[in-house]
């Protein structure tokens, strides 16, 4: 089970990049630690953006 939600977070971010990748303007991100109950939000979406936040901090992107 844990090897196929890997395998879906691949995919996923792999669908993502190849979407940012397509957007010529650049693209915003927009981030809220907590939902609107009070409850951390880190859902499959946020963990397949990671590669790209990681090199918009170190300025590669």
């Amino acid at each position: 089970m844990a090897e196929e939600h890997e395998i879906r977070d691949q995919l996923l971010s792999r669908i993502v990049r190849g979407l940012v990748n397509r957007c010529t303007d650049g693209v915003i991100l927009a981030n809220s630690d907590l939902d609107r109950r009070g409850v951390r939000q880190e859902g499959r979406l946020w963990r397949a953006l990671y590669p790209i936040r990681q090199k918009q901090k170190t300025g590669e992107g």
